[in-house]
């Protein structure tokens, strides 16, 4: 439940921007947000391109990520394409052709625009170096002054804040250098395999095609381990991925039942699939709302005496329920029941 005491000041902001211009902002309410065509969805988008379930915010007190639901015209962030991805305020979020935009809470920006500098320290003010020209002139008056007077030279004055910066500037950029060239050694896998042909560095292993490949040169070619993904997990990850875009397809065709089953496919091989988890939820919502629907108009259709009308829709329902539902058996006895009235 979200708390009523919030006012829109201190919710995040998704601004749409629409084909004509005009900008519609919706208040970002709660931890997963639905974004799509269907006016079921949290924050619903009114564009024929835009998928019924396009896309998902999910939002922690670390993080915003969005999650694309396997739209057809896809989800782009700052302009790239992807299928799930952590945003930030001030990021272009886009759904096929609809551009937005995702803004933080106008309590936290009126308080960054709030925020004073700190004061400039009294003692820092007092020795801010003279104008050039009489700092140009000084070395030539003031040991002469002192000397008049009997007392010590005057301390020596600080060099020019730009020449310093220009220091700072200088040794930052030796440090950065230094860093790149260290990165560099560590990276790049070192040894003349890299360069030069594995038989110039083993001429016996060259006769046997088997021996080159599995020489030691071939090997510090690889990336390194770190970045090389178990062949198990990524025949699961291309696995998972074909059953998402098999329901995709049953969906398209209305076959409901059929999509639902590739959906838990899918989480069986990957449990924590964010989009076929989202999926599945809004699927067998709708399944559930399409066999209530059938199996009331099936009823009232066979009390009116609409027979043929009635066998229609119970057999949708049937398509749509499991065998398990209490109401399985009723609409078989129905169809029966209504053929009997049409002989």
């Amino acid at each position: 439940m979200v708390d009523k005491t919030l006012s829109a000041a201190d919710l995040p902001r998704l601004v749409v921007q629409l084909p004509d211009g005009k900008e519609v902002h919706h208040s970002v309410v709660g931890s997963e947000i639905t974004i799509g065509r269907d006016p079921s969805n949290r924050i619903s988008i009114a564009d024929q391109f835009v998928s019924k379930f396009h896309a998902k915010l999910m939002i922690s007190l670390s993080s915003i990520t969005l999650v694309d639901l396997g739209s057809a015209n896809k989800t782009y962030v700052n302009g790239a394409p992807i299928r799930e991805a952590a945003v930030k305020y001030g990021d272009e979020l886009q759904f096929a052709g609809v551009r937005c935009r995702l803004l933080a809470p106008e309590a936290k920006q009126r308080a960054a625009r709030s925020t004073p500098l700190p004061p400039v320290p009294s003692a820092q003010r007092l020795s801010a170096p003279p104008p050039a020209p009489s700092v140009a002139h000084a070395p030539a008056i003031k040991p002469k002054a002192a000397a008049s007077h009997g007392r010590s030279a005057p301390p020596k004055i600080e060099a020019d804040p730009m020449q310093r910066l220009l220091r700072i500037g200088g040794l930052l950029i030796g440090v950065s250098l230094a860093l790149g060239v260290l990165l560099r050694v560590l990276l790049v896998p070192s040894g003349p395999s890299e360069n030069a042909p594995v038989t110039d560095a083993t001429p016996s292993k060259t006769t046997t095609p088997a021996t080159t490949t599995a020489s030691p040169e071939t090997a510090t070619a690889t990336p390194p381990p770190a970045q090389i993904r178990p062949p198990a997990a990524a025949g699961a990850t291309s696995t998972a991925e074909e059953h998402f875009e098999q329901a995709l397809s049953f969906l398209d065709t209305g076959r409901l039942k059929e999509a639902r089953t590739s959906f838990q496919k899918v989480l069986e091989i990957d449990p924590d699939n964010a989009r076929a988890k989202t999926r599945l939820s809004l699927l067998e919502e709708e399944i559930a709302q399409k066999a209530d629907r059938h199996f009331g108009n099936a009823r009232q259709a066979f009390q009116y005496l609409r027979y043929e009308e009635a066998i229609g829709e119970w057999e949708i329902f049937l398509t749509l329920a499991d065998p398990s539902d209490v109401r399985y058996t009723e609409a078989e006895q129905g169809i029966q029941q209504a053929k009997a009235k049409l002989r």
